[in-house]
């Protein structure tokens, strides 16, 4: 695949930026932290944009809380400004990390998502009796059936975004390389 070149340049377009804030506030308009960024909104929009040009963007700033709806998980939810860095990034990249998904990828894509998701899993397993023959049995719960997928989406190692990174020039929108940036993974994530 070719490499995508001057891609920096455009996630950190003033009017990429201002598309991101409204993506990122969409539902979330009377939260403190969208109340506050809107405040300073001019403000707020320069900073990340300098901090997206020189590299050194602020990140890792997460909010931790629990749910208990089906069962108890940790969630840990970026603040609004990387909220607004994720949608400015996925507004110039989606094209690029779209060629690069597999078939059965489901998150964030469009024309797929969770019920889709489930009808392929459904597919795979009356394929792969194995599987369907444990939760039939009673060998495994439900729980278990699922156990040995959940620690593929606890997170992402870095080291794994590498060969995506290295296609597209001047990714480093953290301002270093991908083995440095382990320490902002999230806490829950990494115990």
């Amino acid at each position: 695949m070719k490499r995508a070149g001057f891609l920096i340049e455009q996630i950190a377009d003033i009017n990429n930026l201002h598309l991101a804030f409204y993506k990122a506030r969409k539902g979330k308009d009377l939260k403190d932290e969208v109340i506050e960024y809107r405040k300073k909104f001019d403000e707020n929009i320069k900073k990340l944009h300098n901090e997206i040009i020189s590299g050194k963007v602020d990140v890792g700033n997460y909010h931790y809380f629990k749910v208990y709806d089906p069962k108890e998980r940790t969630i840990c939810a970026a603040s609004f400004s990387e909220r607004v860095l994720h949608h400015a990034i996925i507004n110039v990249c989606h094209y690029y990390f779209e060629k690069q998904q597999i078939e059965d990828s489901f998150a964030t894509r469009i024309g797929k998502g969770q019920y889709e998701a489930i009808n392929r899993a459904r597919l795979f397993t009356k394929k792969y009796k194995y599987y369907e023959q444990k939760l039939a049995k009673g060998i495994w719960s439900q729980e278990e059936y699922c156990a040995h997928i959940k620690p593929l989406f606890a997170f992402v190692e870095f080291a794994d975004t590498y060969n995506l990174r290295r296609k597209i020039v001047g990714a480093t929108v953290l301002g270093r390389p991908c083995s440095q940036n382990k320490d902002i993974l999230p806490r829950a994530l990494t115990a």
